[in-house]
């Protein structure tokens, strides 16, 4: 495919998702993400970040964002100084509190996680410095992915991306849309894929000046129709394929045929 029709698919997505946004939100959305730099986050607020993907992974983003008030008072604001020197006596408790997420998988890694992030922290003096000692992207990803608990391929990618770095979260939603597109031949999460998302999205970038997390909300926003941002999604689980921008769509063909 003619690279320049991935920009051009894009542009449709974007103006597709504007129009669907509830007064200027998705543009609000978008803006947040181009803005966010890493260097602006303290080791707290990076902390708190790497809990909340922990917490979504499986969740709907809403009610994640909903009990969100009641996680930070219930984790003492995330100082993972604090949560590091918990023991099964606060896990229970936790698991007492009906207004949390009462997941005792996820309770127990961010505790492991509070240790191994103020490990890091007390070799470098901070993440940032964690961060800027690092060379290579991947090599980050490697180093998140292996080191904490509850941080997967996928969701060590969406962390990265939500401090500030330049990163997609190749989740569903993406793989499902670029497989739809004809971009991918599948929506496996195995090697090929991914790097081939982030060569399509990466020459979506270089033609847009946008960055990748940017590229990341357009997409995510088509897909799940965040619903504090937008009336409806667009190409969810069961795409709505009459109101696309996107004429080229290989789902769009299947689906008017099947009329």
């Amino acid at each position: 495919m003619n690279k320049n029709s991935y920009t051009i698919t894009f542009n449709q997505i974007l103006r597709r998702i504007k129009n669907l946004s509830i007064s200027t939100r998705v543009e609000e959305h978008l803006q947040i993400r181009e803005d966010l730099n890493s260097s602006a986050l303290d080791d707290i607020a990076i902390f708190k970040k790497m809990s909340a993907v922990i917490f979504s992974s499986g969740f709907n983003a809403t009610v994640v964002k909903d009990m969100w008030p009641e996680l930070k008072i219930a984790f003492k604001g995330f100082d993972f100084e604090i949560v590091e020197g918990w023991t099964e006596k606060e896990i229970e408790e936790l698991m007492k509190n009906k207004k949390i997420i009462r997941n005792k998988n996820k309770i127990k890694a961010i505790i492991f996680n509070a240790k191994v992030f103020n490990e890091l922290i007390k070799e470098y003096g901070s993440f940032q410095k964690f961060l800027s000692k690092q060379c290579d992207p991947e090599k980050i990803h490697t180093y998140i992915e292996k080191r904490f608990h509850y941080l997967g391929k996928i969701t060590t990618y969406d962390f990265l991306k939500r401090i500030g770095l330049n990163f997609m979260k190749p989740d569903i939603h993406i793989r499902r849309l670029y497989k739809r597109l004809g971009w991918l031949n599948s929506m496996s999460d195995n090697n090929k894929n991914l790097n081939k998302i982030f060569e399509i999205s990466d020459s979506i970038s270089n033609d847009t000046k946008l960055n990748l997390n940017y590229i990341d909300g357009v997409f995510w926003l088509f897909c799940s129709g965040y619903k504090d941002v937008m009336t409806m999604a667009v190409c969810g689980a069961v795409p709505k394929c009459n109101i696309c921008y996107v004429n080229h769509c290989k789902s769009r063909e299947v689906n008017f045929k099947n009329e």
